[in-house]
């Protein structure tokens, strides 16, 4: 095709390789640049200010900036015409949709159901879709649909039976991928970063939401893609949120829109009854992405002072998760005086292996929907202390299935630790109740019994119901 690439700064630079790689016979006919000089010329070619150009000299006007729709709005003004007008998503979209990877295709199946999510890798995210595929996979298909997939994870999803559809221009849609979703009974879009892909799919089908995402997030996205909300399709979009806390966000976006939670499950690896060790050293464990808004710091000032009083024959530390900023983890250390063992990544094997050995697993983040290391916690029975703007502190009774430190307060969080400490017997009780909180609510079964709620009630069935907790 003949392009005019409008746009001649660094996201054009750092993409215009793929450009040839997608298509072949590609050939720039003009750059446009809002701050063109005369016979400026970029790669040999013309670069002008955007101008009425004759449709016979182009086929596409490529938008290559994260300005995209600026661009758009300014060309349709100029008198082009839509259709000739392609976002670096659209591009994508026409020369590459749909790397399958998968096992097999069922033979019958109740329903065929979509999910849709952001790229995958191994984080809390990931997780939470993919059990949600898990749980409706024993009666359903079900295909995951992303921009992209860790090579190892792909492998292991299909491994365990599920099917993945890469679709780079996600989070945007054309009539391709349309194409593809009107085959499907239901569709459930996973995070509030898939904006663009609701409202593009609710102007043609009813879709499930499900939101996940912490304060700051709500802000960007809206500034991002706002211009696509439209809301003569919301009576089409059926949005859920995994806690209250994102629950209270998205509202303030689109007041009342959710009313109800809709937790995740996961499942049940727990191979014994692991029980709270009295007599022994215990074992604290923060489990997740060392990041500030995880609170590894507080975590390690809160050793800190409990180090002042207690040895580490008496209580051990543990840091398991990757590392975002090596200066970050570098704090770490130093406020926790050293006393923090730092055991970095691990695969879920090595995860279920540091269980049996974990006596209290500690979340405390500043903020986090909802934890899957405390679900994680509570399933195997441990003792969780979360923070109190956790969606899990709403789950937690105080010293009876759990315990709940204020975040960012490093007193409050070294004195949960220090009374676990204290009172090994009452840990025991406290272990076992965590267990049942799993059961009642975690489940694999009680997931799929909400997502199933969801999707009926998308579809317009009598009695769908989904359940607060």
């Amino acid at each position: 095709m003949r392009y005019i690439i409008f746009g001649t700064g660094r996201f054009y630079h750092n993409r215009k390789e793929k450009i040839k790689i997608y298509d072949e016979k590609s050939e720039t006919v003009f750059f446009f640049d809002n701050a063109a000089i005369e016979q400026q010329e970029l790669e040999g070619v013309p670069v002008i200010r955007p101008v009425y150009i004759v449709r016979e000299q182009y086929d596409k006007i490529l938008l290559m900036s994260l300005k995209a729709h600026e661009m758009w709005e300014q060309l349709l003004l100029l008198g082009f015409v839509q259709e000739d007008i392609w976002s670096w998503q659209d591009f994508q979209n026409h020369f590459m949709l749909g790397l399958f990877i998968g096992s097999r295709r069922r033979r019958s199946y109740r329903r065929r159901i979509l999910l849709i999510t952001t790229d995958m890798g191994y984080n809390g995210g990931t997780l939470a879709i993919t059990y949600a595929a898990r749980a409706l996979n024993e009666e359903n298909e079900v295909l995951i649909m992303t921009p992209g997939i860790d090579a190892k994870l792909a492998a292991e999803l299909v491994t365990d039976g599920l099917n993945i559809m890469v679709c780079p221009s996600l989070p945007f849609i054309s009539s391709k991928e349309e194409y593809i979703i009107c085959g499907f009974d239901a569709v459930i879009v996973n995070v509030f970063q898939m904006l663009p892909a609701v409202f593009r799919i609710a102007a043609f089908q009813s879709v499930v939401w499900w939101i996940h995402e912490y304060k700051e997030l709500y802000a960007e996205i809206m500034s991002k893609y706002g211009y696509m909300v439209d809301d003569s399709v919301m009576g089409n979009i059926y949005a859920y949120a995994v806690s209250d806390i994102p629950r209270k966000y998205f509202n303030r976006i689109f007041p009342d829109k959710i009313r109800k939670t809709l937790p995740y499950g996961i499942p049940d690896w727990r191979e014994k009854n692991l029980m709270f060790r009295t007599k022994q050293k215990k074992i604290f464990a923060v489990v997740g992405y060392v990041s500030e808004l995880k609170g590894q710091d507080i975590f390690a000032q809160a050793v800190e002072r409990l180090c002042t009083k207690w040895t580490l024959e008496q209580a051990e530390f543990w840091l398991i998760g990757s590392v975002g900023k090596d200066a970050y983890l570098k704090e770490i250390l130093r406020l926790s005086g050293g006393n923090i063992e730092v055991k970095g990544a691990m695969n879920r094997k090595q995860i279920m292996s540091a269980y049996q050995e974990i006596d209290v697993v500690v979340c405390p983040s500043r903020e986090d929907s909802l934890p899957i290391v405390m679900t994680e916690g509570m399933m195997y029975g441990k003792v969780c202390i979360a923070s109190d703007r956790t969606g899990t502190a709403d789950l937690i009774r105080e010293k009876e299935n759990g315990l709940v430190c204020r975040a960012e307060d490093v007193d409050s969080l070294a004195d949960a630790m220090e009374w676990v400490l204290t009172h090994p017997e009452e840990c025991v009780a406290i272990g076992k109740k965590a267990r049942e909180t799993y059961e009642s609510i975690f489940t694999m079964d009680a997931f799929r019994e909400r997502l199933e709620d969801a999707i009926e009630k998308a579809l317009g069935s009598d009695g769908g119901r989904i359940h607060g907790v």
